[in-house]
């Protein structure tokens, strides 16, 4: 395959996330202000006459008038799903000894991408003069900023760094070993004051550090908080080898009370440095210290020691956040279907009951009065199921208090594993969070307006050209339930109304974290939990759309995955009405949209139900064919933006044949855009993404994107700072499969081969015997799994995708090939693949094709697609 692109980049392995209505935090930038971008070098120019404006006509959006809102939207940076908490921050400190090593930066920069902070404190830096380029090889992300106290010969030097998409800096002051800030918090407004602290061992300077810290007190009242190495401990315990309290602690622990100042308890550890004669002396020398009124804006807040990559300090971290415990919802306990008569119990209980109402009405009363009825019965049965569980994690914490202290016998350790069986049961995926009630409010919140109709300026895509249905599959789509789709009465009162009961479509927020460790907002996935009756109803008319979606989505959509996304219900809708959807259809769409109310279940405990008027939820069934709907809005922009020579693509082609241009591939919501390695390019390819969130309310995570050369590019750094996310590298990672490595490459397997052997060690070592394992591996007949061989699984599957090629008519993988190989047999195979051509993943699989046409057999149906003396 040749490509037209010498300097080419795929511009990112994009991810579409929710748009809020406020900020949204730990996104990067979507695509800077167009004071730099739109109409740089170009001050005098009218706005209708800019290169913004031109490019937005084209496109087919109306800019008149629209100027300010425009320009507003591209200025604004945008933060994690956070809007309407409580302001939470991060605040880390790290004494890194020394950053002149590029090396030694490469590991900070990583390590503090990874943790997320809104603020950085280094201290000492051991450089004399702080350059922006230094800076940024600290730190990542378009929005930074910094300040810096620089370093007298080679120790000392403070430097402080923030998201300006989370804090404004009002003023700073330097000293000889303090570098202070005064801050605003952009999402609240509160102005608040950060100290970075580099103390000296000796007396004298310690002296000198303590005068410093009256004039910052008294120059700004704000909250105040400090941060760094102090070079001294507060307590007696902080220093491994301190056998009494000294003059030095003392005065340490005077100046804190006279400035009223708190030390947090160190969680992850007791101590922040490690040193002395062979690294014997652990002290606590790194902290953190707050005001009251600093506590009092940041809810939960907790000091804790990080992992230890580099230095002999230790980084800790200052979080705010948190939540408390209250009563659960219900929950049908799966067990409950095993006790003898339990489903005629149930029917009983359901035919006892008498309503009166609308049919939705009846089935939400009586699934209500069940529901009381199973609590009674359950508690009577088994008793207090979550007394037994709060019992279980009291073992757990008495094991643990006692291994501690003594090495557990052996049937204390099977007590202590038999505990912790229990105790992970009520773990939510092995994550515990604190208590406050205030966090808890602020999660609803932050999914409440996220999920309200923004009511500003909206983007009309009236003038895109999108496929459409035909008059008949529309009216298809309206035709009356049937007895063979499960009918109820209910969905012939949706069918003639298009509404139903309210409260069937309640649905329960769970927040699943993505990682270990997971303490942002943002580190969390939400998951719907809907009502049974409301699923029922949209698996019906998820059945009848997955008809007629294909006529609407392009070749370049690949797949559907269930709901990984939630879609804004105002593009939904639009889009629908492009496609050519009837009225009642759309009605119907809309009711199963703004009918939802949601409460987000924080460690269990359900926060207040909270309407909506947009969003489809992660487990509906019309969830994935919806969005993949509202991305077309993505396709056609980008594909309109290469027509008119704005974007280039890749394109793919032979000597004697045909060229396929590729622009962009979808697989649900993650997608490869392909685009010259240009500033220019990734400017328009900016622009699209930026008229794309406007119309659809979708945002692409720059924060989970990357610019990936393929090739020599020069300046890649520039051009990643451009769109605002961050460089990549081929060989890469694409829905789990290897990008642009050799499809031979060994090195490209070894963490699937290191995978496998760590679970294997693990289930041959802890659940099965030898005579075991020889039984697993024979016949089923014999009572073993059945495994059949690798070798001729495989076969069968890469002879798969030769049948593939065969019936597929319009794939995008089958032009791939074609365009690149060619075909032969009247279509049914691709050509022979020959010399460096044919290397890679398609040339294996052409291999299997000889042995899978010569046992087929044609049959002649019209005869257009068969030749008599070759084929019969």
């Amino acid at each position: 395959m040749r490509d037209t692109m010498r300097r080419s980049v795929v511009a990112g392995i994009l991810g579409v996330t929710k748009r809020s209505n406020d900020k949204i935090r730990g996104t990067e930038g979507a695509f800077g202000t167009p004071e730099r971008q739109a109409v740089r070098n170009e001050p005098e120019e009218k706005w209708e006459e800019s290169s913004l404006a031109k490019f937005s006509h084209f496109l087919g959006f109306p800019t008149e008038g629209l100027e300010k809102e425009i320009l507003k939207r591209l200025g604004i940076g945008q933060r994690e799903l956070n809007c309407g908490c409580p302001m939470k921050l991060k605040v880390m400190s790290w004494n890194v000894r020394g950053a002149n090593d590029s090396s030694k930066r490469k590991i900070i920069k990583a390590f503090t991408r990874n943790q997320r902070v809104d603020l950085l404190c280094i201290q000492e830096t051991k450089i004399q003069s702080m350059s922006e380029g230094i800076v940024r090889s600290l730190g990542s992300g378009r929005f930074l900023d910094w300040k810096a106290l620089n370093a007298e010969g080679a120790s000392g030097g403070i430097l402080i760094c923030w998201d300006k998409r989370s804090l404004d800096i009002l003023d700073w002051e330097e000293g000889h070993f303090t570098l202070s800030c005064r801050f605003r918090n952009v999402e609240n407004g509160a102005v608040w004051v950060f100290t970075g602290v580099y103390g000296l061992f000796s007396k004298v300077e310690r002296d000198e550090l303590w005068e410093e810290f009256g004039p910052i007190r008294g120059l700004w009242e704000d909250p105040w908080c400090l941060g760094g190495d102090f070079n001294i401990t507060l307590f007696q315990r902080e220093k491994s080898n301190q056998r009494r309290i000294n003059s030095a602690m003392r005065r340490f622990a005077e100046i804190v009370d006279d400035l009223g100042l708190v030390d947090l308890p160190l969680q992850g550890g007791e101590f922040t440095w490690n040193g002395g004669h062979n690294n014997q002396v652990w002290a606590r020398l790194d902290i953190f210290l707050v005001s009251p009124s600093w506590l009092d804006q940041f809810s939960g807040v907790t000091q804790s020691r990080l992992p230890w990559p580099i230095s002999d300090h230790f980084p800790i971290i200052l979080v705010g956040g948190g939540i408390r415990r209250g009563s659960t919802p219900f929950r049908f306990e799966n067990m409950w279907l095993k006790v003898e008569g339990f489903k005629d119990l149930i029917h009983s209980w359901w035919q006892g009951i008498e309503v009166r109402g609308s049919t939705s009405f009846k089935l939400a009363a009586k699934m209500k009065e069940i529901k009381q009825k199973l609590k009674v019965w359950n508690r009577e049965i088994f008793g207090r199921l979550d007394c037994n569980k709060s019992s279980a994690l009291q073992q757990v914490d008495f094991w643990d208090r006692m291994e501690s202290e003594r090495s557990l016998t052996m049937e204390e350790t099977k007590l202590k594993k038999e505990a912790k069986e229990n105790y992970k049961k009520i773990k939510i995926n092995g994550e515990w969070l604190s208590e406050e009630q205030e966090v808890r409010e602020g999660i609803a919140n932050a999914f409440h307006q996220l999920l309200s109709e923004d009511t500003g300026w909206k983007v009309d895509i009236g003038r895109l050209q999108l496929d459409q249905i035909s008059q008949q599959e529309a009216e298809n789509l309206e035709s009356l339930f049937t007895e063979d789709e499960d009918i109820l009465e209910m969905f012939k009162e949706f069918h003639e109304y298009s509404s139903f009961l309210k409260s069937l479509n309640n649905t329960f927020l769970v927040l699943i974290p993505k990682k270990s460790g997971a303490e942002d907002l943002g580190d969390f996935r939400s998951i719907s939990l809907l009502g049974g009756l409301y699923k029922l109803l949209a698996k019906v008319l998820a059945i009848r759309l997955k008809k007629v979606v294909g006529k609407v989505v392009s070749t370049s959509q690949n797949a559907f995955v269930m709901g990984r996304q939630i879609l804004d219900a105002l593009i939904a809708n639009e889009v629908l009405r492009k496609m050519g959807f009837g009225s009642k259809w759309l009605g119907w769409m809309w009711s199963c949209l703004s009918s939802a109310k949601f409460s987000v279940l924080v460690n269990g405990v359900p926060a207040s139900f909270f309407p909506t008027t947009k969003g489809l939820r992660q487990g509906d069934p019309l969830s994935p064919y919806l969005f993949v709907k509202g991305m077309e809005v993505l396709d056609v922009l980008i594909r309109r933006a290469v027509e008119g020579g704005f974007l280039l693509g890749c394109n793919i082609r032979d000597d004697s044949r045909s060229s396929l241009n590729i622009s962009i591939l979808f697989f649900v919501n993650d997608t490869i855009v392909f685009c010259e390695a240009s500033k220019e390019h990734l400017t328009h390819l900016s622009w699209i993404l930026y008229w794309f969130e406007a119309a659809s309310g979708l945002r692409i995570n720059l924060a989970k994107s990357e610019i990936i050369p393929v090739g020599e590019v020069e300046k890649i750094e520039e051009l990643a700072i451009e769109l605002g996310c961050k460089v990549g590298s081929l060989p890469s990672q694409y829905l789990g499969l290897p990008l642009g490595a050799p499809n031979r490459a060994p090195y490209m397997w070894d963490g699937v081969e290191e995978r496998v052997r760590r679970r294997l060690a693990l289930w041959k070592r802890q659940y099965i015997s030898k005579g075991g394992r020889v039984t697993l591996i024979k016949n089923k007949e014999k009572g073993g799994l059945g495994l059949r061989k690798l070798a001729m699984l495989n076969k069968a599957l890469l002879g798969k995708w030769i049948w593939r090629y065969a019936c597929d008519k319009d794939n995008l993988w089958k032009q791939v090939i074609t365009v690149k190989y060619g075909q032969e047999g009247l279509g049914w195979r691709p050509k022979k693949t020959n010399g460096a051509v044919g290397v890679g993943v398609w040339k294996e699989i052409w291999k299997e094709s000889d042995w899978c046409w010569d046992t087929m057999i044609f049959r002649v149906g019209k005869g257009t697609k068969i030749r008599f003396w070759t084929d019969v």
